[in-house]
């Protein structure tokens, strides 16, 4: 990133210009803006963080020990991040519901 020490002060200064008679409440609310916007940013430059990689062609199964479901279909594997094929990053939209206390409808 150019001249992170910039943006970084300039961010800083702005702080500074923040009225000394916020209460708590309007600063948390200043805060979960700021992390909203910092996330769609990131979301919106790098969305296939979040998405994650495209799967491969479905072919035929290879047969393997694991056990399968009905209809020899695959077992569900766990998604995780942390490498190309770990099945993206949902702990960018985990830590973004987080900070903005949203609570997450389970999957149906």
């Amino acid at each position: 990133m150019p001249n992170n020490n910039t943006f970084i002060g300039d961010f800083k200064s702005r702080l500074d210009a923040i009225p000394e008679s916020y209460t708590l409440a309007e600063w948390e609310y200043l805060y979960r803006s700021v992390i909203f916007a910092v996330g769609m940013k990131i979301l919106e430059t790098f969305p296939q963080a979040a998405v994650g990689p495209i799967p491969p062609e479905a072919g035929p199964v290879a047969t393997s020990n694991a056990q399968t479901g009905p209809g020899n279909m695959q077992p569900i594997r766990p998604m995780t991040g942390g490498g190309p094929t770990g099945g993206g990053h949902p702990h960018i939209i985990c830590f973004v519901e987080f900070v903005l206390g949203l609570d997450p409808e389970p999957p149906n």
